[in-house]
This record gives structure tokens, C-alpha cells and sequence, in this order.
């Protein structure tokens, strides 16, 4: 703007400053919010003063906007000193912060840091700086209240009319004289139209001055006066001394059915903001040189005002607003939601595609050459696609075309020509622009660029790849404008219905209301990361905005970073969270639709890995059916491009829904921005449908849906292993090679081997099952362990049939039993009383490790002992060589003949028995008694007497 600051006035409210007032010489100012977090320049008029009063539609507009942007950062900057952590800037917050940057350091040629619009697309269209009650501040004269009741304010609605009929200059016939409801000072009562001349006949255009001064004729008033009478009666306007005021949304009626407008459409979004659908609203209207009219909120009321010029300054957009105050404080606005931010307000009506023959839809963009420069007088068409019906423009100064009355719901095929350029054609669909939607049928932004061919995802299917082993795909595409950037999220897959249940309630309940929630662990979506989220009584998760929203849509849905499982305008009776599982928390909404109170009962599980899930439970009928409309489900990563609508979306009946689940990108695997080479080693394994989206150097974004599908390996953890005959049960472990979302089985058999079942072993045939999230399992087998020493012997199981997975590199497995005896030389021996003898001790079969052997008495007679080897070490290397043993048997006095049981022993080996014998050596007789014949033996302890 090239002027100098004169001063600045600040506003705030309790917690700061909200905006400053730059205050410029002579005069004009620009509005800087509080924080350099906001958008720097928020708007700026080259002429008058700022003036604060909610009654003034600009002041009214920023009191209502920037406490909403301010509260928006200042809640984010909060959580961050809440938990100790410093804020995060990326995406629009860095863009803002710089901005800033360049604005303070002096790199741009300005005064004072004010910049001016350096790109402006189409320039303010409506002349007129037109006012709602007198004109001559020397000596006021009525001019738009010439003809109102008591000469009261006609009101900013008919202001606004009636600056848009003077644009247009129509309808060129009379208006007649119908009769309509209004209000004077509280009183209804029936008014009728005047039209141009008092009798209902035609408006006077050529009287009605642009600018109207102190030198505006009594006639021009009249002429002015007329129309902006006819205006307010037409909307039913409620006139009084404090102020005159109509309903908005009665202003496309109005137009149609009073003026005989041929189409006018009011985008609405009942008390919020219209959002990202304003811009399908009022660009492709300016491109074609038609003025909007917006529906703006304030502290103690509505505006309406005229959008008619956009441009764009440092990457930001701005609006041309002519605010009816006598062009005073006629302003260029960086309109609220246009840029996602989240809590305004302010913007709620749009009176668009105002037409004075036909109806439809516009079609608009831009000609440009592959540096950007825009081309004049190239021609664009538009082609039916199915259909003869065709629709032709040319370009302007700025390159901008725009098709309008183009049917809706239609395909066209649109392309651009002009001598000696090459451009390529485009496939374009139109919607329907219908009332009290926040959407519009427009479509805005299809430009053409000379010699860059359309931008096109031109592969057509992802290779398969292996969990656990190493994968690589590169993306390709054509077209665009170098370089390319590519990112991706995944879209929905369906199984079967979950009930929800359980939780812990947390007494949050109500209508309209948002509980800030602090997740038990960081939580990755899309391109950041979170710890909290905002749990909204309508039905969805936020990331970023704790101001609830009953009006669902796909427009607000893009524009928030949120999880929306049913989004409705819910009454929320109770909100449940549980924790309990690892690595994943459920929310849970109880409650019903506020209007109807049909009762709902659904869930959101979020995943640790950043998956999610929606169950739904009984109830969740007609939903939305006489309000809001159906709810709205799906997620969105809040770029106005990166969403996705579930299959459930815009369905009244969800009883019993379908779960849905979001997965994330499957671990191991990552999207390089710059190459599109999607590469890793793949730990999660299943087929999924990925969204991927490529934005080239111009802005221009396409998406195509791919499906990666990685396969899960299953087999044994190795092809051999081996155990003594003593270890039973043995497992077998099986793995998969990464996660599973699915159950995998694989069926297991004995196949081979020179064991014997059940002789030396028992393994039935049978299925192993992998639940989800599990990634090893066992197959058992039972080993008899027996005393006989039969060498090594093995088993041969297969693995056969998996199903969700394909067999992997070990899928024979073959299991050792080793025999485990200790063997010795002898089984018996005799040990002559008061001497030794010996045996000797080995192993059968090579050990894995030294083996102590302890050889000790079990049982028997105690004169007997182990007088040395009583404790043998065998190696891998000695395992095979006998070791001796050597018994003794003590001196006694008996005569029998004793024995033992001596036992070699070690640990997982069968023990060995010896039995020892003492061959006793004490004599033995006979003594027969001389008297009877009666006979003793030595040791039978008799006394023998002979007399």
C-alpha cells in the first residue's frame, strides 16, 4: 500500500491481546491479529477508519472472527505448557510463523510491513459504495431510507440487495405491486412493493448514483431509495429506530420469486461457519464476474455484505468485501475457514450462482504458461460428456475463465486452445448447489498450463511383498509440473459387527460439548503425532479444535484433522474409555439424536501403530433424518484434500453396522515424499487398499487407490532341532513372519522319521491357529522316555494348507530324540567280602555339554560301597570311553551273602542300575545233637553243650 503507519490501537480481551489496528496515513488501516501463530495480515482497507462497533458489519466481522483464531492457537500454545513440552509448528502454523518472517525483515517493498494484494485475480467488481439511511454528513437528506417506514434504516439485507441489483442492473421490467409481512417498531402490518416509479412499474438504473454526496439529486434519491425499499419489504424486514433487520436466508427467495432472478442459491450451515465449501461458492461466481452476498456473524448480530474481488498476497487469500457503509470501510478480508483454521464463526450465509437467465453450476480457472503467466484470449470449452451440450469462454487479462449454467451432476470434458500452445483436456463433474448447504455444484480451480500434460498416478497395481523381507515400489506418474509430491493414507476395510460395551464412564455428558482427553500413548495421524484429542458430544474426535460441531459434512470433515464415527447432532449421555488393553485405548459414546432421540451406541478403538476402528452397537437408527441429515463417517487429516469416506457415510441406519477399520501404512514401510518409492522391510502382513495422493509444482492434486498387499510366511523357527529323551513335552515353535488383522491357520503332520509312534513319541495331526496380533505358536510333542538304549532316533513333521499366509522356507521340521542312556559293561557283579571289584560306565550317545555322572548305593546292604568313581565327567570328546567304577565289600561277621543296587545318574539322562552282590567268606557247619538226632548250623545262635 506504500503508506506510512501513524499508529496502533490494540484490543484485547482478558487473556491478551486479541488484534492490533495499524492506523495508515492519510488514512486506511490494517488488521494484525495478537500472535504471530494467526495469519499475519487478517484483512486491510485502503480508505477510512476502522471502526469497532458490532454495528459497523466490518467491526462486527473481526470482533467475531479473531477471538476465534486467537483462541485456537492460545488453547494449543496451553497444552503444550501444560505438558512441559514445546509447541509443535508445522504445516500452516510454519507457513504463518514465516510470513511473519517477511514481513518483519524488510525483504518485500513496503512501508511500515503492509503489504498490498500483489496478485489480484479479479479486481472489485460492484461500484457502488452505498450506505442504509442518509447521505450529506453536512446537511443529511434520506437517500436508502427515502421511502422506508419512518424513514428507519432500510436495513444492511436490502443494502446488500440492492447493491447487487444495481450491479446488475435488473430485472428491466416492474415488480408489481404485491403486498408482504414486515415489522415497524415491533407492530406487524403488510407493505407493498413501489417499484421505480410508485405504481410497481421498472426500476430507475440510470438514476441511481454509484456514490451518492451532498450533490445526489432528490430523484436519484428517490430512484435509490426505491429499490432498497422494495429490497427490505421483499425479505420481510423488521424496521425500527434502533436498527432494521431481516433473515439472510430469505434473500435467494426474494431474488427469485420478487425479482425475477432466473437462479440464486443461499449456502447455509446454520449458526456455524460455512467452512471449506465458501470458496466452490464465491470464486467461480467472481471469476464470471458475479458478486456473492455473505451472511456475517457478530456479538449482537448478523451482517450481510457483498464479496466482489479475490486475490492473493504472500500465498493467502483474500476477499474484496463492500460492507454497505459507504464504502468506509469497504475492506480486503482473509475470510475465516477459507485456510481450515478451526472455532469461527463468522461467515455462516452465501447467496451465490445468482443468475439472471439460466441456472446451474459454474465450471471456472485459469490459462496459464508453464512459468505461471497467465494467458489472454485462449478459449475453454466445456463438452458434455454423453451429451451434445457445450459452453464456451475465453480468457481475461488474468487468464481467468469461467463456464457458467452448466447443468448439475454432470461430466464434462473440459479443455483450452490457443494458437501455438498445447494444452490438455480435462475431465471435470459438476454437483448441485442447493439451499441450506454448505457445499456448492461449482467447481473452481481447473486450469490449464501450456505444454503440461494432466497429471495422472499412471501405476496401476503394487507389487506383492513378503513380511519380514525386504520391498520396494516405485510410484509413476505423468504429467504436471515438476517436482512431484507424493503421500498416501489408507482407506476403510469392513468386517464383522462388533457390539460396543465396557469402559470406564467419565461423567462427560451433554449437548455441544468437547472433553479434552489425554491418550495414553502418542497417537500418529497423518502427518503429526498426538497425545490428547478433543472428544466431541456430536459424535467425532479432534485433533485440534475443542469448539463442537452438530452441522456434519464432507466439507468440515476435510477441513479438521478428525475420526468421525457417527457425526451427528448428538445429546451425549455418557462417554465411556477404556484403557485395559495394550496398546490401544476405546472410546465409547452413549446417548441419542438430539432431535429425535433415537438412541445411539457406537465406539472408536484407536491403535498405538495409529490404526482405528468404529463398532456399532444396537440402536443408531434414522439417524440425522429430519435435522442434520445422515451422520457423516470417516477420517480426515484436516489438509482439505487427505480424507476418507467411509462406506457407512450418509447412511440413516446403522444398527449393526459393519466395523470399520482405518489401518495404518503396514509397519516397516515407508512413502519417500520426493521419489514416490514406497519401500522397508514389511512387519504387518494382509491385502489393504492404500489412498495416494501426488501434488505437483503447481499445486494441482490427484489421488488413485492401490492395493499393497503383503504376504505372511508361516513355518518352523528352524528346519532341525534335538532333545534328550527325558525332555516331554517338546514345542516345536511355527512362526509368521509379521503381524496379521486375520486369524492364520496351517495344518502340521508326521511325515517321517525312524521313531515310532506311540513307542517313542505321540504327535497328533491337527491345525495350528495364529490369532491376531500373535506371531508364534507351538506344535507339542509327548516322548517316552525309555531304558533302552536304542540310539538317536527322529520324527519329520510338514507344515500343509495355510490359509492367510503362504508357507515359508522352513516348512519341514526335524526334531532329534536322543537317546539319553548310561550304559555300562555290566548289569551285575559280585564283590568279594573285605576286596573290590569293578564295572565300567559310559554314555550312549555324544552329549551337547560335559555330564556329570554320580554312582551311588541306592538300596541294599550297607557293607557294600562305592569306593571310587563315584562321580564321572563325560565330555563330547570322552563320551564314548568307558570310565571304572570300583566297589568294596567291608569284613563282617555274617554268613550271607549281601547284595545292593548301585546307580549311575545324571541329570536328562536315564539312570543305570548295577546290582552288587558281597560274596561272603565266613565258613559254615553242621552240629546233630547226640540225644534226638536234632541239628544246628553255624549262625543260627544256639549254644551247643555236651555233658
Amino acid at each position: 500500500m506504500g503508506r506510512k503507519a501513524k499508529d496502533v490501537t490494540a484490543y484485547t480481551d482478558k487473556r491478551g491481546a486479541l488484534y492490533f489496528i495499524v492506523h495508515l496515513e492519510p488514512s486506511g488501516f490494517v488488521i494484525v491479529p495478537g500472535d504471530d501463530l494467526v495469519e499475519p495480515i487478517v484483512g486491510f482497507a485502503p480508505d477510512g477508519e476502522y471502526d469497532p462497533s458490532p454495528a459497523n458489519p466490518l467491526g462486527a466481522l473481526v470482533s467475531s472472527d479473531l477471538p476465534g483464531r486467537m483462541a485456537a492457537v492460545r488453547d494449543m500454545q496451553a497444552e503444550a505448557r501444560q505438558k512441559g513440552q514445546p509447541m509443535l509448528l508445522e504445516g500452516r502454523l510454519l507457513k504463518r510463523q514465516g510470513k511473519w518472517a517477511i514481513l518483519m525483515g524488510g525483504d518485500r517493498k513496503v512501508e511500515a510491513g503492509i503489504p498490498v494484494v500483489s496478485d489480484v485475480r479479479v479486481a472489485p467488481l460492484v461500484e457502488s459504495r452505498w450506505s442504509q439511511s442518509t447521505i450529506c454528513d453536512t446537511t443529511p437528506v434520506n437517500c436508502y431510507n427515502y421511502y422506508t417506514p419512518q424513514n428507519y434504516v432500510c436495513g444492511c439485507v436490502a443494502t446488500a440487495m440492492a447493491q447487487l441489483m444495481r450491479f446488475h442492473q435488473y430485472p428491466t421490467v416492474g415488480v408489481g405491486r404485491d403486498s408482504f409481512a414486515i415489522q415497524v417498531d415491533g407492530v406487524p402490518e403488510s407493505r407493498r412493493l413501489r417499484g421505480g416509479d410508485g405504481l410497481g412499474g421498472p426500476y430507475d438504473w440510470g438514476n441511481m448514483a454509484l456514490v451518492p454526496d451532498c450533490s445526489t439529486t432528490e430523484t436519484e434519491r428517490q430512484a435509490i431509495g426505491a429499490l432498497c425499499h422494495d429490497a427490505g419489504v421483499a425479505v420481510h424486514m423488521m424496521y425500527s429506530s434502533s436498527g432494521s433487520g431481516a433473515y439472510s436466508s430469505d434473500i435467494p427467495i426474494a431474488l427469485e420469486d420478487v425479482f425475477g432472478y432466473s437462479n440464486a442459491v443461499g449456502g447455509y450451515n446454520a449458526d456455524a461457519n460455512i467452512g471449506a465449501g465458501l470458496n466452490g461458492m464465491i470464486n467461480p461466481n467472481l471469476d464470471a464476474g458475479l458478486p456473492v452476498l455473505l451472511g456475517i456473524d457478530g456479538p449482537f448480530g448478523g451482517h450481510s455484505i457483498v464479496s466482489d474481488g479475490y486475490g492473493y498476497d504472500l500465498s493467502t487469500l483474500y476477499h474484496h468485501l463492500n460492507l454497505g457503509w459507504a464504502g468506509s470501510s469497504d475492506a480486503w478480508y482473509n475470510l475465516p475457514d477459507i485456510d481450515a483454521d478451526p472455532g469461527f464463526d463468522s461467515v455462516h450465509g452465501c447467496t451465490y450462482n445468482v443468475f439472471k437467465t439460466g441456472s446451474g453450476e459454474i465450471i471456472s480457472g485459469r490459462v496459464l504458461t508453464s512459468g505461471a503467466t497467465p494467458i489472454e484470449g485462449a478459449t475453454v470449452t466445456a463438452e458434455e460428456n454423453g451429451g451434445p451440450a457445450t459452453c464456451t469462454d475465453q480468457t481475461n487479462a488474468q487468464g481467468i475463465y469461467a463456464l457458467t449454467n452448466l447443468p448439475s451432476n454432470t461430466e464434462y470434458t473440459v479443455s483450452a486452445t490457443k494458437a501455438g500452445r498445447t494444452f490438455f483436456p480435462e475431465i471435470v463433474s459438476t454437483g448441485i448447489s442447493t439451499d441450506y448447504e454448505d457445499v456448492s455444484g461449482n467447481v473452481w480451480g481447473v486450469d490449464f498450463w501450456d505444454g503440461i500434460a494432466h497429471l495422472e498416478i499412471t501405476t496401476s497395481s503394487l507389487p506383492s511383498g513378503t513380511a519380514g523381507l525386504p520391498y520396494s515400489a516405485t510410484l509413476e506418474a505423468t504429467g504436471g509440473l515438476l517436482p512431484y509430491a507424493w503421500s498416501m493414507m489408507p482407506t476403510e476395510a469392513l468386517s464383522a459387527n462388533q457390539t460396543p460395551a465396557g469402559g470406564v464412564a467419565k461423567g462427560w455428558n451433554g449437548d455441544e460439548e468437547a472433553w479434552a482427553y489425554t491418550l495414553p500413548f502418542s497417537f500418529p495421524f497423518g502427518d503429526s503425532t498426538y497425545t490428547s484429542v478433543y472428544v466431541c458430544s456430536n459424535g467425532y474426535l479432534d485433533f485440534a479444535n475443542s469448539v463442537p460441531d452438530c452441522m456434519n459434512s464432507t466439507e468440515e470433515l476435510k477441513s479438521n484433522v478428525r475420526i468421525a464415527p457417527l457425526w451427528s447432532d448428538l445429546f451425549t449421555y455418557e462417554i465411556y474409555i477404556d484403557e485395559s488393553a495394550p496398546h490401544q485405548v476405546t472410546i465409547r459414546w452413549e446417548g441419542d439424536e438430539y432431535w429425535d432421540y433415537d438412541l445411539v451406541n457406537f465406539e472408536v478403538v484407536l491403535y498405538e501403530d495409529g490404526g482405528c476402528e468404529f463398532h456399532y452397537g444396537a440402536g443408531n437408527t434414522s439417524i440425522g433424518a429430519d435435522w442434520t441429515g445422515p451422520p457423516t463417517v470417516g477420517i480426515s487429516y484436516g489438509d482439505g484434500a487427505s480424507y476418507v469416506l467411509s462406506a457407512h457415510d450418509g447412511q440413516a441406519e446403522l444398527t449393526n453396522a459393519q466395523t470399520v477399520q482405518f489401518m495404518p501404512l503396514q509397519a516397516g514401510l515407508s512413502l519417500n515424499a520426493d521419489t514416490g518409492v514406497l519401500s522397508g522391510t514389511p512387519t504387518v502382513g494382509g491385502a489393504r487398499t492404500w489412498r495416494f495422493f501426488l501434488r505437483d509444482n503447481r499445486g494441482v492434486r490427484v489421488q488413485k487407490d492401490l492395493e499393497l498387499t503383503i504376504a505372511l510366511t508361516v513355518g518352523f523357527d528352524a528346519a532341525t532341532s534335538s532333545g534328550y529323551e527325558s525332555l516331554s513335552p517338546v514345542a516345536l515353535p511355527v512362526s509368521i513372519s509379521g503381524q496379521s488383522m486375520s486369524a492364520v491357520t496351517v495344518n502340521y503332520a508326521v511325515t517321517g522319521g525312524t521313531a515310532t509312534s506311540p513307542n517313542d513319541f505321540t504327535l497328533t495331526a491337527g491345525t495350528l491357529t495364529f490369532n491376531p496380533g500373535e506371531m508364534t505358536n507351538n506344535i507339542s510333542a509327548t516322548i517316552l522316555d525309555d531304558a533302552i538304549s536304542e540310539g538317536d532316533e527322529t520324527i519329520v513333521v510338514t507344515l500343509s494348507d495355510p490359509n492367510n499366509a503362504i508357507l515359508g522356507a522352513n516348512t519341514v521340521h526335524t526334531y532329534t530324540i536322543k537317546d539319553n542312556e548310561i550304559v555300562s559293561d555290566e548289569d551285575a557283579v559280585s564283590v568279594p567280602e573285605g576286596a573290590t571289584t569293578t564295572f565300567h560306565v559310559k554314555l550312549c550317545a555324544q552329549p551337547t555339554g560335559d555330564v556329570h555322572v554320580v554312582v551311588a548305593r541306592q538300596s541294599g546292604d550297607a557293607d557294600i560301597s562305592v569306593l571310587s568313581g563315584d562321580s564321572l565327567t563325560f565330555t563330547t570328546a570322552n563320551w564314548d570311553s568307558y570310565q571304572t567304577v570300583t566297589l568294596a565289600a567291608a569284613e563282617d561277621g555274617d554268613t550271607t551273602d549281601g547284595t545292593a543296587t548301585i546307580r549311575c545318574s545324571a541329570t536328562d539322562w536315564t539312570s543305570k542300575d548295577v546290582s552288587a552282590t558281597e560274596d561272603d567268606n565266613d565258613g559254615s557247619f553242621t552240629v546233630t545233637s547226640p540225644n534226638d538226632g536234632e541239628k544246628w548250623e553255624q549262625g543260627t545262635g544256639q549254644n551247643i553243650t555236651w555233658d
